[in-house]
C-alpha cells in the first residue's frame, strides 16, 4: 500500500534506530562503552532534531527537509560519541540523561498526563522535559548500575518503538515529534498509538529483567571508562 512505500532516509532510520535499541534495552550494563557511545550519538542527533525540527516548522526546509533532518542528526550524532567516549563524567551523565528525556517524551505521549495542570502551558513542558534529563544525567552520576540499567531499558525500548512506527506507522512518532516541538498535539491518542506506547512500557520491564540477569554482579561500570 502506498502508506507504507519508505523512502531510503526513513528505511536507514529504522534501521540504525532499532539496532542501537536492542543494544541499549537488552546490553547496556553489558557492553557499557558501546552504550557510551550510543548514548552520546543520541543526545547529540536529538538535540540537532529538536533544533532542525523547529527551523523547518518556522522557516520551511523544503522537499528534502528529512533527508536534511537525517544528515543533520548524524553527524551531530558522530560527533557526541567521540566525546562522550573522551569525556568519561560527561558520557555517564548522558546515559542518564537519556533516559530521563526518554521517560519525559513517553509521559508527555499521554494525553493526560501533558494535559495536566502543571503542564498545560508552553514552557511547563520544555521544562518538565529538561528537568527529567538533568535529574537523569545526576541520579547517574550518583547510583551508576541502577540508572544505567533503567535509563537503557527504556531509552532502548523507545527506540525499538520508534524504528518499528516507521514501517507500522502507528502514529507514535508524529507523537513524540509534536512533544519535541510542542505544538500540534492532538486532544486524544490513536489504538494504534497507545498499544505503541504500552510495547515500550512493557519491553521496558523486560529490558530491566535482561539486563539484570546478563550483568552478574558489577558494581560499577567505571572499569569501562575510556582511561583503562
Amino acid at each position: 500500500m502506498a502508506e507504507f512505500d519508505l523512502q531510503p532516509p526513513e528505511i536507514l532510520y529504522a534501521i540504525l534506530v532499532i539496532s542501537g535499541g536492542v543494544v541499549l534495552l537488552g546490553y547496556g550494563i553489558r557492553f557499557f562503552r558501546l552504550v557510551v557511545g550510543l548514548s552520546g550519538f543520541a543526545a547529540c542527533s536529538v538535540i540537532a532534531f529538536i533544533i532542525l525540527a523547529n527551523i523547518h516548522d518556522a522557516y520551511n526546509l523544503g522537499s528534502h527537509s528529512n533527508l536534511i533532518m537525517l544528515a543533520g542528526s548524524l553527524i551531530s550524532g558522530i560527533v557526541g560519541a567521540a566525546l562522550g567516549l573522551w569525556i568519561w563524567m560527561v558520557a555517564l551523565g548522558a546515559v542518564g540523561g537519556l533516559g530521563g528525556f526518554s521517560l519525559a517524551m513517553w509521559s508527555l505521549s499521554w494525553p493526560w498526563v501533558r494535559d495536566n495542570h502543571w503542564l498545560k502551558g508552553p514552557v511547563e513542558r520544555p521544562l518538565f522535559i529538561a528537568g527529567a534529563t538533568a535529574s537523569g544525567g545526576v541520579l547517574a552520576l550518583l547510583y551508576e548500575k541502577a540508572i544505567v540499567v533503567t535509563a537503557t531499558a527504556l531509552s532502548g525500548s523507545l527506540a525499538i518503538c520508534s524504528g518499528l512506527d516507521v514501517i507500522v506507522q502507528s502514529g507514535l512518532n508524529n507523537q513524540l515529534r509534536a512533544v519535541i516541538v510542542n505544538r500540534g498535539l492532538p486532544n486524544d491518542i490513536a489504538p494504534k498509538t497507545m498499544a505503541m506506547l504500552i510495547s515500550v512500557g512493557c519491553l521496558f520491564i523486560i529490558g530491566i529483567f535482561f539486563q539484570y540477569r546478563v550483568s552478574g554482579r558489577e558494581k560499577s561500570r567505571r572499569k569501562w571508562s575510556i582511561d583503562e
